[in-house]
């Protein structure tokens, strides 16, 4: 799938949670993230998923409000228990 494809859904579904991929080829994904913010009527927390590690990565997604930013390889078993929490 494609960014595009995960803004339309995130606006014309309701979900409980999020896992954005930020790695998209179409579109940035915290670009992404911004639309889904702007657009949705309900926005559930968005949990990044990326492989972009660096400090400076984690604080842009952290800068965008994003309810947690997970670098790969993550924890699926953690990742499921955090979802419940937020």
């Amino acid at each position: 799938h494609n960014g595009q494809q995960g803004i339309e859904l995130a606006v014309n579904d309701i979900f409980d949670v999020i896992l954005l991929n930020l790695n998209y080829h179409d579109i940035d994904g915290l670009e992404v993230y911004e639309k889904i913010k702007h657009n949705a009527d309900v926005t559930p927390p968005i949990l990044m998923l990326t492989a972009r590690d660096q400090f400076e990565d984690k604080s842009a997604g952290f800068r965008h409000r994003s309810d947690d930013y997970l670098t790969l390889p993550f924890d699926l078993r953690a990742t499921l228990q955090m979802s419940r929490v937020i």
